[in-house]
């Protein structure tokens, strides 16, 4: 939550997608889809941060 209490978007998507998939999708693939793609944006930001401290 940030500073007025409003939840974030990552918590609201992920309090959604059961609804989303209960009734559209099969909710196993896309919720492994995401977590690849959190995954991949953490390397992403561990790589930016040691570029900027060694640079």
């Amino acid at each position: 939550m940030n500073i007025r209490g409003e939840k974030s978007l990552e918590t609201r998507a992920k309090q959604n997608i059961g609804i989303c998939c209960e009734t559209l999708c099969d909710r196993e693939p896309v919720e492994q889809y995401i977590k690849q793609l959190e995954e991949k944006i953490a390397y992403y930001e561990a790589l930016e941060k040691q570029r900027d401290e060694k640079g």
